[in-house]
């Protein structure tokens, strides 16, 4: 049999099975479910060998800058040109087959629905700062904040939707983009129960960045104003607010590419793979990803010895930033 087989391939309907299945036979190493580690057994892992190749992300959005040029489905990008494929001349693809594919994925019309657009228009606007006041427990200054947003839920549903716009929430560009997720059941499914295994890290990044607590709240009223009433049931402020804790740290970002070691790559916006976030971070990494498209494949960077475990560089972009502006990180590389 090749070396070079695909020892973990995540397929779209076995993902959770498989992944969840590897989790659990390396449990002796792990301190608690939500810092889990994937190591290898009893066979060394050559160089090259694929590890992991992600399915599709379940939640993706590009920056609005690129979205004329960035394929929305496989995030292809050819030199600034304009993608001739689009849908009421707002969601852009590269090939007839990527629009047709990302309509399957779509089957209520959220995104195609030109209303979200038009009422991103009406509520587009900047969220200024807001200090946490020293004094008050952070996890209870989130509570009220969200027991606030309840409220105004109860509110908006008694009103017909002629006379809902005073209720509007405040949203960036940036929130909008993150609010157009796109999801497959079956995908959404499995990928969600993995998810359920990372940790949530909403209170320490409100903690750092306290307008993030604005920024979602008010993502969180956008979605449940546009969605339709059918997935109502599923838009509550624990769903929300479980998504928002886990995908602050376990988003990839999307990325130009690039032909030379020096050159300056494009941010096109960022997807959500949960499954690819149980490679933890080092600086001395056994693990390189390669974005192939929606997906990431994972593979061995050098020969790898059994039970040990299979990290990967997140930071190598910011290191790179970093050293432009004199700063050489002295960790192991």
């Amino acid at each position: 049999m090749n070396n070079k087989k695909i020892l973990l391939k995540l397929s779209w309907n076995n993902s959770y099975q498989v992944l969840v299945h590897a989790l659990h036979r390396s449990k002796r190493s792990l301190p608690n479910l939500h810092t889990p580690r994937l190591q290898t057994e009893n066979q060394i892992l050559p160089s090259g060998t694929t590890i992991l190749t992600t399915g599709i992300p379940v939640g993706s959005s590009v920056v609005r800058p690129f979205r004329k040029e960035v394929c929305t489905w496989c995030f292809a990008y050819h030199d600034g040109k304009t993608l001739k494929y689009r849908i009421d001349g707002k969601i852009y693809f590269y090939s007839s087959a990527c629009l047709v594919v990302f309509s399957e994925y779509d089957p209520f019309h959220i995104l195609r629905n030109t209303l979200i657009e038009g009422l991103y228009l009406k509520c587009e606007g900047e969220i200024q700062d807001e200090e946490v006041p020293l004094t008050e427990n952070l996890a209870d200054v989130i509570q009220k904040r969200w027991d606030e947003v309840s409220a105004w839920k109860v509110a908006v549903k008694r009103l017909k939707i002629s006379k809902r716009q005073k209720f509007y929430p405040t949203v960036t560009a940036e929130d909008y983009a993150e609010s157009n997720l796109y999801m497959d059941k079956e995908q959404t499914k499995n990928e969600n129960e993995l998810s359920k295994l990372l940790q949530s890290s909403e209170v320490e990044k409100v903690k750092k960045y306290p307008y993030i607590l604005v920024s979602y709240t008010s993502i969180y009223k956008f979605v449940r104003l546009v969605v339709p009433d059918c997935l109502l049931l599923w838009v509550n402020p624990n769903n929300i607010r479980s998504i928002i804790g886990r995908n602050l740290t376990n988003a990839l970002g999307i990325w130009s590419s690039v032909t030379e070691q020096d050159e300056e790559r494009e941010y096109f916006g960022f997807g959500v793979h949960p499954s690819a976030s149980y490679f933890n971070h080092s600086c001395d990494p056994n693990v390189q990803k390669l974005r192939v498209g929606n997906r990431y494949e994972f593979f061995a960077s050098r020969d790898i010895s059994p039970g040990e475990e299979l990290k990967s560089d997140n930071v190598k972009e910011r290191r790179r930033i970093l050293k432009e502006c004199f700063y050489v990180c002295e960790l192991a590389s």
